[in-house]
């Protein structure tokens, strides 16, 4: 590997957030973090909770990196005495330190402002409290997460299922998504108003959001759709849940504006099989699953 110095590519999809804007902000009791300046999840913030960090290919590991020239357990950080040490752990194309390319099985010390470089991924390492730290924070969140409802977005939406997708391969694990699209809502739209459109929305992803466990990935989709990756379920499974969402959503009767709104969803619902080759063939399997659902009546589950 060339020994160059590494220069962050710029993210045209990333808004711009002022340091200002957090400056004011305390952090007291923010962890030190790795950021990704380049790799898989761009801008994701991984936190320190504990005295060690693995980081590695494997999926097992505490940070995985899911690129093919980092090896299964690449590097360690780890916390003690009140500082933090980096470590390779013999991987086979070497952790580098600032450029400088660590020798395996040694500890080197790494502070605030730090790159770490593992295969061709970039990290920041980043001490907790500053401000950095929370404005990187933020720069993530926001290109992650739809503004709206604060579920994630479509972009994280591929980018979650094209990693779970790629560990299904690996080791045959199961995966069932849920497309899930909120019955007659442009007649909520047109006849009491955007306004009501748009809570219409916070309500749903609020109720979704109650039900997704922490490895799920819950997000809007487009529009009136909302996804559900479901990892390590299978059709059985993945059904009594989607029930359980048309349920509870059927349940809310929210009032809006001082009208008492019903809401209902139809959910499509398809599971990885071998036929499949990519994240648009998962995609295409759930939304066939909703339209079914639809065409049946609206406010059920097929798939």
């Amino acid at each position: 590997m060339a020994d160059q110095p590494f220069v962050p590519e710029q993210d045209t999809n990333t808004k711009t957030v002022s340091l200002a804007q957090l400056s004011s902000e305390t952090a007291n009791g923010e962890q030190s973090c790795l950021v990704v300046l380049r790799g898989p999840e761009l801008g994701r913030r991984t936190e320190l909770n504990g005295p060690t960090l693995s980081i590695g290919r494997g999926s097992d590991c505490d940070l995985p990196v899911r690129v093919s020239n980092v090896s299964r357990y690449h590097c360690r950080i780890e916390v003690r005495d009140s500082r933090t040490f980096v470590r390779d752990l013999g991987s086979t194309n070497g952790t580098r330190l600032n450029g400088f390319s660590m020798p395996p099985n040694e500890d080197f010390v790494i502070e605030g402002g730090d790159l770490l470089q593992v295969g061709d991924c970039v990290f920041k390492f980043l001490d907790g409290g500053s401000v950095e730290t929370r404005f990187h924070e933020e720069v993530y969140r926001r290109v992650v997460v739809d503004n709206l409802t604060q579920v994630h977005n479509r972009r994280f939406f591929v980018e979650f299922l094209e990693k779970e997708i790629s560990r299904c391969r690996r080791h045959s694990r199961s995966l069932c998504l849920l497309l899930i699209d909120i019955d007659h809502f442009k007649r909520v739209n047109d006849e009491i108003g955007h306004t009501a459109g748009d809570e219409v929305l916070r309500r749903v992803a609020s109720c979704l959001a109650s039900h997704a466990r922490r490895e799920e990935c819950l997000a809007r989709y487009g529009g009136e759709e909302f996804a559900m990756v479901l990892p390590e379920s299978r059709t059985d499974g993945a059904r009594q849940l989607a029930a359980r969402l048309r349920e509870s959503i059927e349940a809310l009767n929210p009032e809006i504006e001082g009208k008492t709104v019903p809401i209902t969803v139809s959910i499509g619902l398809a599971e990885w099989d071998d036929s499949m080759q990519a994240v648009e063939d998962m995609v295409r399997a759930a939304d066939t699953r909703l339209y079914e659902a639809k065409d049946a009546g609206r406010n059920q589950v097929a798939g």
